[in-house]
């Protein structure tokens, strides 16, 4: 990950107010993670995590946050701020909890002490929402999407995302070493999971990257494979906006997003019964369990592929 003291520094002014104690073990804080090596999105979360926490404490005391707000009482209400006030998932809280709890664990480690009534922290029991099943898109509607895309970048992007199941991330992170046209693969490192792993491409993935290197000029002092319009690597944000924009010339009711694709991806290729060993595999996990998991709304159609595959 590229990041130096600077971005740590303008991290600092977009605090919202915090007293000098704070502010120092801050910004110490985040020099740990990036010793440590975090990905740009893991530092991006616990920067955006902490900061919101710190924010919220701020504006709720109308004055600097000290040492005395990092307790059990001021968790647990910013919390409850995100599951009732905010509606995040519960699976969102958790995770926000995980990255302030090492954040004040670490703030009292500085200090040669750590509290109980700062670490131990319950989240407040609030009535689950009732799980919505993901965002999928089907092999038409995908061609469709694709068409309704008008620049040559943007929609090789797209075409890559939807017929390797990758996740975003891994994609605009992709270098032209990890592109093979001869052999027509693509090799994928997993910031998330730590690992390697190879697609094969499909002959509508194999010719649409070959009119992108085609007519496509790759910038010289990058080596990103993937430039938008102005020759400048991408970024998650910009793709998600695109598609908003495109379903909606559509006129679909779906919220696609970059992820729908890769949804999309596992998803279709168990309709066609392609084992769930080899989806997972495609898809980077080590376990297919999680592909149960994860598609469990699809059960009752692989038992009724199953099923069918008795019939002569």
């Amino acid at each position: 990950m590229k990041a130096d003291t600077k971005s740590i520094k303008n991290t600092e002014n977009s605090v919202f107010s915090t007293d000098n104690e704070v502010t120092q073990i801050y910004q110490e804080f985040l020099e740990t993670l990036l010793n440590e090596k975090k990905s740009a999105s893991t530092y991006k979360s616990y920067r955006f995590t902490i900061q919101d926490f710190l924010q919220w404490i701020a504006t709720r005391k109308k004055k600097p946050v000290s040492k005395c707000d990092m307790t059990h009482y001021h968790i647990e209400q910013y919390m409850y701020y995100l599951q009732v006030e905010k509606g995040h998932k519960p699976s969102t809280v958790h995770v926000k909890l995980t990255l302030i709890q090492k954040f004040v664990r670490f703030f009292f480690q500085q200090q040669k002490e750590i509290p109980a009534y700062a670490i131990q922290v319950q989240l407040t029991q609030v009535e689950p929402a009732q799980p919505s099943e993901p965002c999928v898109l089907t092999l038409n509607e995908i061609t469709l999407l694709l068409k309704q895309v008008k620049r040559l970048n943007d929609v090789t992007l797209l075409t890559c995302l939807a017929y390797t199941g990758m996740r975003i991330h891994e994609c605009i992170q992709l270098t032209h070493q990890n592109i093979d046209m001869d052999r027509r693969v693509i090799r994928i490192w997993s910031c998330k999971t730590k690992t390697h792993r190879t697609v094969q491409m499909n002959d509508v993935l194999y010719q649409q990257l070959q009119t992108y290197l085609q007519q496509v000029e790759t910038k010289k002092d990058t080596d990103y494979f993937f430039l938008n319009h102005l020759h400048k690597p991408y970024n998650a944000t910009t793709i998600n906006r695109l598609l908003k924009r495109v379903t909606k010339q559509l006129g679909w009711n779906k919220h696609v997003t970059c992820h729908t694709f890769r949804h999309s991806f596992a998803t279709n290729l168990i309709l066609q019964d392609v084992n769930l060993p080899t989806v997972a595999s495609l898809l980077g996990h080590k376990d297919y369990r999680v592909i149960t998991k994860r598609y469990v709304h699809l059960n009752e159609q692989i038992e009724r592929n199953a099923v069918e595959q008795l019939i002569c």
